[in-house]
């Protein structure tokens, strides 16, 4: 997929001129409006693309990028969890003591996503209550199930709690 940014120019402003609608910043696009089609010659455009890209989010390298696709931090102390900030994120549902479940706005296309959490009690690195862990247990397609407890059985509450999906 490529991204085309469209400008809307009064005069002649210099950014524009000696361009046609099949250039576009020097890489050559046949554009067919009524088909809804773009043809290029991805062999010019995608790998200039991939570079700018690259050098835009600061990637060195050849590896593939995936991008996430929620995630989430949310006080799970309170009911229901409060969420400070998120991205493709509905709710937080506080199920119990230590258990929550994370509900997605668009859902995963499927539910073999990876998901990373933790979680501390206190907000500083040496709190005596920032034992344990907080383990993604049950994948769905349109939410995550995620237990934080001491390392063991015991469930406990996770002030900060932080949870990102890679699909």
């Amino acid at each position: 997929m490529f991204i085309i940014k469209a400008k809307n120019v009064a005069g002649s402003d210099p950014a524009v001129q000696g361009a046609n609608a099949d250039t576009l910043d020097g890489f050559h696009a046949s554009a067919f409006a009524l088909s809804g089609h773009i043809h290029t010659d991805s062999s010019t455009i995608e790998p200039a693309f991939n570079a700018a890209l690259n050098a835009a989010l600061n990637v060195s390298g050849n590896a593939p990028m995936y991008a996430c696709r929620a995630w989430v931090n949310f006080d799970g102390t309170t009911t229901p969890p409060t969420i400070r900030a998120s991205g493709n994120i509905s709710s937080v549902t506080r199920n119990g003591t230590g258990d929550y479940t994370v509900n997605f706005t668009v859902p995963m296309p499927h539910s073999d996503y990876s998901a990373t959490a933790n979680y501390t009690k206190t907000n500083t690195a040496q709190g005596s209550e920032n034992d344990g862990q907080a383990i993604p247990w049950n994948y769905q397609e349109n939410w995550v199930r995620i237990f934080v407890s001491n390392g063991g059985a015991n469930a406990k509450e996770g002030r900060i709690v932080s949870v990102s999906i890679h699909c």
